[in-house]
């Protein structure tokens, strides 16, 4: 049989376990290091499981302060100021999809025992509305510390642990598992070229390279290559030169979303370009390919001089 995930035999008996707990459950807990790839083995397993249904992921570390029911949950027209419109929140965007939930130990104890209580019904009520609503979908739940960790540390409740533990599989490291390196790093690319909607074809040798000089040892810095390269067209060894990755470093986060390292990159980009150019406003639009009313509202979005 031919590994559907991984060339590793350890990693791929690893998503088998994941994949089975998943069609038998609908839920999972996927740990494992910073930058090991949690959330492509959470997506891939969706994909295997759910195929074209919706993929809804949202960082626990980015849920507003008291808005956590509301997002999670969805909301009513009318339930609070502000709430202009009705809001199906994350478990009704998923319509029988999956929602991932990223680092489950930024939720604090009160949201802990809300995410509990919710996972004990697979039934949710949307704030302001009164009607209970059924959850068809999967959870999956990722974590750079194991659960029984999060416990010792006191990072997680004890019956949200007892609730989760059994469904938690435990992901190898990526520098240990060479042979997957080519296929994970194809991945990204492709995932990168979709979101910019750019091509980027690498020859051979730049991916020889990348596998010999692999950025900061994780998916996060070989993701953060990708975008520039595909942004600049430079190579590889062009994008990653030392000096480079050090003026880089506060505009990219080690975490999170695809799209908020495209945004630190455009920024950065922006920022270079002011930098390096006299030019009008106008003149630096077109060199840069866009409109200068794009331009200007790049530069706003980003807290840039607008001055030309």
């Amino acid at each position: 049989m031919n590994p559907s995930y991984s060339k590793n035999a350890l990693v791929e008996a690893e998503y088998q376990l994941a994949l089975a707990t998943l069609k038998r459950t609908q839920t999972l807990v996927v740990c494992g290091a910073s930058g090991t790839g949690k959330s492509h083995m959470a997506h891939q397993l969706h994909r295997e499981y759910l195929g074209n249904k919706p993929w809804v992921v949202q960082h626990c570390a980015s849920f507003e302060a008291g808005r956590f029911e509301s997002e999670f949950f969805g909301h009513s027209k009318g339930a609070f100021t502000g709430a202009i419109q009705n809001y199906p929140g994350l478990l009704g965007m998923a319509r029988g999809g999956s929602v991932c939930l990223e680092e489950i130990s930024h939720l604090s104890e009160p949201l802990q025992a809300k995410l509990l209580r919710f996972l004990e019904t697979r039934t949710y009520r949307r704030v302001g509305d009164t009607l209970d609503r059924p959850f068809e979908g999967c959870l999956i739940f990722t974590s750079q510390v194991p659960l029984a960790n999060l416990l010792a540390s006191g990072q997680i409740r004890h019956d949200l642990f007892y609730r989760l533990a059994s469904f938690e599989v435990n992901l190898l490291a990526l520098p240990e598992r060479p042979e997957d390196w080519s296929d994970l790093f194809q991945t990204l690319l492709g995932d990168v070229e979709s979101e910019l909607g750019l091509v980027r074809h690498p020859q051979a040798s730049e991916w020889d390279w990348l596998k010999a000089n692999w950025p900061e040892g994780h998916l996060h810095g070989v993701r953060r290559l990708l975008i520039q390269s595909t942004l600049t067209n430079l190579a590889f060894s062009e994008i990653s030169q030392p000096q480079l990755k050090k003026e880089q470093a506060p505009y990219l986060p080690d975490e999170g979303s695809l799209k908020a390292d495209l945004a630190a990159c455009e920024k950065r980009l922006l920022e270079r370009a002011l930098a390096q150019s006299r030019e009008t406003r106008s003149d630096l639009a077109r060199k840069l390919g866009i409109s200068r009313r794009a331009l200007l509202y790049k530069l706003k979005e980003y807290g840039l001089s607008e001055k030309s």
